[in-house]
């Protein structure tokens, strides 16, 4: 299956919503067929309870289930068996039907109205959406836009020490006091310990993370503090203390190994684009009518 075909896929659930928001009004219905147009009814393979099973249908289960060329590689047993399948399956829906509530019936063809409307959509998406190809310098733009999707990637290791829970204005200074005084500590784990004895409401934390993926709070103060250089002690709204032991920087994979991954970005990036395009189309030909409600 091609990428744009795998895109209208994942597109259709969400396009279904879209195109079926024309109030509560059901499609008009097709004008009936003449006596002289109306196909002849195609004769039953077997029936199950009246209920006619066809060739048609037949082979649209062997296609499902065996693939499209089912009816040229399969013999007569097989075939057989699908159509057994096919009579326990009616027979089986049949006692199942019987036992619906009125509720559960309704709830039923809800569904069924829903996947056939999922259906429509998705053929109407297949032979109408005609998203641009993608191209090797749109690939190689998102390349260099993107390098940190793609490695390059900064990774810190820090560690910090933080009040827990409010603190007054004189306890905030004393902890601001008690960190510099033992910020050359090299155990702060300890440090922290040592720290709540001595009646602090702090904890310890140790991290390696890429930058871009901090709490706010955290990230400007990773990002700034120098490597293995001094502590940043602040105070707003927590007391921290934190410094930087290292830092790494990804290897940055070759476009070569990637380009595939951003080719199927862009594709269905561009479906989307080519659905919401004729959506628009689909949208300005429609008429829409929202029910409203008087506001007393």
């Amino acid at each position: 299956m091609s990428g744009s075909m795998k895109a209208i896929q994942a597109l259709c659930m969400g396009m279904s919503l879209l195109l079926v928001g024309c109030g509560d009004k059901e499609p008009a219905a097709e004008p009936a067929a003449t006596a002289e147009s109306k196909p002849a009814a195609e004769p039953a393979l077997v029936t199950v309870n009246g209920a006619a099973i066809t060739e048609t249908q037949l082979d649209y289960a062997m296609t499902r289930t065996l693939g499209e060329s089912a009816g040229l590689l399969v013999g007569p047993e097989v075939r057989d068996k699908v159509l057994q399948s096919l009579v326990q399956s009616r027979a089986i829906a049949q006692q199942a039907q019987q036992e619906l509530s009125a509720e559960e019936a309704a709830f039923l063809e809800e569904q069924v109205r829903a996947y056939r409307e999922e259906l429509l959509v998705k053929r109407y998406l297949q032979n109408h959406a005609d998203p641009q190809p993608v191209s090797n310098q749109q690939v190689t733009e998102y390349y260099n836009s993107n390098p940190e999707l793609f490695g390059g990637e900064v990774i810190r290791t820090f560690e910090y020490i933080t009040s827990v829970g409010p603190l007054a204005d004189l306890d905030r200074e004393q902890l601001k006091a008690a960190y510099q005084k033992a910020s050359a500590s090299q155990d702060w784990k300890q440090l922290s310990a040592t720290l709540v004895k001595e009646g602090f409401p702090v904890k310890h934390k140790q991290a390696e993370m890429n930058i871009k993926l901090l709490p706010p709070n955290i990230k400007e103060m990773v990002t700034n503090a120098k490597v293995a250089e001094g502590v940043e002690i602040h105070t707003r709204p927590d007391v921290i203390m934190l410094r930087v032991l290292k830092e790494q920087v990804t290897t940055t994979k070759p476009l070569q190994t990637v380009s595939a991954e951003i080719r199927k970005t862009l594709a269905h990036k561009q479906m989307k684009e080519a659905v919401k395009s004729l959506a628009s189309q689909v949208m300005s030909q429609a008429q829409v009518d929202y029910a409203t409600t008087d506001q007393q």
